[in-house]
């Protein structure tokens, strides 16, 4: 059985993550770091909650920073992802004006440019799926991103 530690479950892609998670046979218990409670209830989570993350807000705001940060710590296993523009499956209020924009553009423009982004029901299952089988790489571009969809 595996026990997954996981922030940003209360996110667009970590509540997916979460779902997924949850419902795996193999998975004996989800421990998840959030600010607010994620709202679901279910045997196997355990939410610990950390309204401050002040010491970490300057980590946060530079991908790069925060990638270089957590190759630095020596875990057995780290993977990081590069999505393009994440297609939120679910409707959501859109948290900016570039969401909203693409919102109703993605499929079209996909259809021409598939490298353009990925839906978050597909970013989440690949990391779930990278994260549960492993892989030899690190880091993963859009592109490999879509291509773990098919495998």
């Amino acid at each position: 059985m595996t026990n997954v530690i996981m922030t940003g479950a209360t996110g667009m892609i970590g509540s997916l993550v979460l779902r997924q998670c949850l419902e795996r046979d193999d998975v004996e218990r989800v421990t998840s770091l959030v600010r607010r409670p994620s709202g679901v209830g279910h045997a196997k989570l355990r939410e610990i909650i950390h309204s401050d993350f002040t010491d970490f807000s300057g980590l946060a705001n530079d991908k790069g920073v925060a990638e270089n940060a957590l190759i630095k710590t020596g875990f057995e296993r780290l993977h990081i992802f590069r999505p393009g523009y994440i297609y939120p499956v679910v409707p959501r209020d859109e948290p900016n004006l570039f969401y909203r924009l693409m919102r109703p553009f993605f499929k079209p423009v996909a259809a021409i440019y598939p490298n353009i982004g990925v839906t978050s029901e597909d970013l989440a299952a690949a990391m779930v799926r990278v994260g549960f089988e492993g892989m030899d790489k690190d880091t993963f571009e859009n592109r490999e991103i879509l291509a773990l969809r098919g495998a």
